[in-house]
């Protein structure tokens, strides 16, 4: 009879210590997904060239120093969603928050009436919707957010926009241990 040997595991196989560290990583490690470089314009009228910004006397394209061919111009909150889920997270983003003559309509009477217990997403498919998905989706993967531009004329929606980029921030910055 042999001796015994000490049973499964009581030595170290022989193995490369570095190939198991990058495969351990490349498995378990989240990666920084670095942003893409085109831009996503949501817009149902206008293009990133003829969009002046509300708070600057300049188009987005002046703005962002940026080239026409590097946007990407959709009309909808699906097609936006749809676009990024497909192409990765843009370089910047540019959202108007009404995107049919029904949201324009129905934000209009909401500021004359001025309803302290407004939903700003109980109306479908704005523009503040395709912005809660993708801030949401970034800080659910821990991707780095783009640079957000608002060419909203909707002021009243915009408050609402800018309230929720801070609120998304601000979860990023706990959840990182960064207060």
């Amino acid at each position: 009879m042999s001796s015994w040997h000490g049973g499964k595991g009581s030595t170290s196989r022989i193995s490369d210590k570095k190939a198991f560290d990058t495969n351990y990583d490349n498995i378990f490690r989240k990666k920084v997904e670095e942003p893409k470089s085109y831009c996503l314009f949501l817009d149902s009228i206008k293009t990133p060239k003829y969009t002046n910004l509300p708070e600057e006397k300049l188009t987005v394209l002046e703005y962002t120093k940026t080239k026409p061919e590097e946007w990407v111009c959709v009309a909808s909150k699906n097609a936006f969603i749809k676009k990024y889920e497909t192409l990765g997270i843009p370089k910047i983003i540019s959202i108007e928050n009404d995107l049919t003559s029904e949201h324009r309509t129905y934000y209009g009477q909401l500021s004359k009436s001025s309803n302290p217990n407004f939903d700003p997403l109980s109306y479908p498919d704005m523009g503040i919707h395709a912005l809660r998905n993708i801030l949401f989706h970034c800080r659910d993967n821990d991707l780095p957010l783009p640079q957000i531009i608002l060419h909203t004329y909707n002021d009243f929606a915009r408050v609402f926009m800018v309230d929720l980029i801070e609120s998304v921030k601000n979860q990023i910055e706990k959840k990182n241990g960064r207060n």
